[in-house]
């Protein structure tokens, strides 16, 4: 090979990476305010929902621990995963649903022990008009009721029913777990 034909072979590699980068960080920048988390497991599953033409009828983000502590790792993902849906689909209907042990650290007295956890669930309700529900038939086997949570947890009756039913209505459900 000639030098020349190197130089144009290394300049067409190093254009192929530059214009790979987006995609390398999961479609996202520093210039779009999203922080990946360390690990992003669902990362695939999220991304095969953005990178189809036609949204589905929602997506549910389905959490299922059992360890209270659960949303310390998780909610920075969930928080990464709605923003990655909502660049692409601003107005899908988002779910996040949870029925294991991690629900009891979303009661309004573990706000001091959970705050970043209790800052991240508020702000994707608030800002990115997530419904976060969490099974009320699993709350109440540790004696929770609906008064324990803060407004911005919905208690539903029944996680299992819930689900089957979002799955009859075409949602996309992606189970997310810890990572250890």
């Amino acid at each position: 090979m000639t030098k020349l034909r190197l130089l144009r072979l290394a300049l067409a590699s190093l254009v192929c990476i530059f214009l790979a980068l987006p995609l390398l960080s999961g479609f996202a920048s520093a210039d779009d305010g999203l922080e990946k988390p360390g690990e992003t497991p669902e990362l695939e599953d999220i991304l095969y929902i953005i990178r189809n033409d036609e949204a589905p009828s929602g997506v549910v983000l389905h959490t299922r621990e059992y360890d209270e502590a659960a949303f310390y790792w998780v909610a920075p993902r969930l928080e990464y995963y709605v923003l990655l849906i909502r660049k692409k689909y601003p107005a899908i209907p988002l779910v996040i649903l949870s029925h294991g042990d991690e629900i009891r650290s979303l009661t309004t007295t573990m706000t001091s022990k959970y705050p970043d956890v209790h800052d991240i669930i508020r702000r994707l309700v608030e800002k990115q008009n997530v419904d976060f529900q969490i099974c009320g038939a699993y709350a109440a086997m540790n004696n929770l009721d609906e008064s324990a949570y803060p407004g911005y947890v919905n208690v539903i009756p029944s996680a299992p029913s819930a689900l089957s039913e979002y799955r009859t209505l075409g949602y996309e459900i992606i189970s997310i777990e810890l990572t250890w």
